[in-house]
């Protein structure tokens, strides 16, 4: 079997690369709250059993806050990078409003998939105390 860090740096990879051709090719400022939308979906499609695990959903849902906060930083990291190389080249990539946020998208239904695989969950590599926490809780 693959390992679950491969795999999830995989899945990953178009979450990643879409804010940064969406800054590439000069696309509008708006697409920062589209893109922070599909990170905390696939936060909550990839590690299900990391929101679902706790009784008090106080506690949960204050932690996917955090996540989607944490996130929206980045993107907006990684949007202002892929729009400050446009400036610096003095031309935008021609690409599509919609071809970045289309790209995104492609990681949800996989990131889905990965996570109801039997084995080791996709983010073991990534949280190593989930893991532990993971693996104590299998019968």
């Amino acid at each position: 079997m693959p390992n679950p860090a491969i795999l999830a740096a995989l899945v990953a990879a178009p979450l990643y690369a879409a804010p940064f051709l969406a800054g590439l090719s000069m696309s509008p400022k708006a697409l920062i709250p589209v893109f922070a939308a599909i990170w905390a979906l696939w936060l909550l499609l990839a590690r299900p059993a990391r929101w679902t695990r706790r009784a008090v959903p106080g506690p949960a849902l204050g932690g996917l806050w955090l996540a989607v906060l944490a996130q929206g930083l980045l993107i907006v990291a990684i949007f202002a990078t892929g729009r400050g190389l446009a400036v610096l080249n003095g031309a935008a990539l021609a690409l599509p409003g919609w071809l970045p946020v289309a790209l995104a998208l492609t990681s949800l239904p996989l990131a889905r998939l990965l996570a109801g695989r039997p084995g080791p969950p996709l983010d073991a590599a990534a949280d190593p105390a989930d893991q532990g926490a993971s693996a104590g809780s299998r019968p």
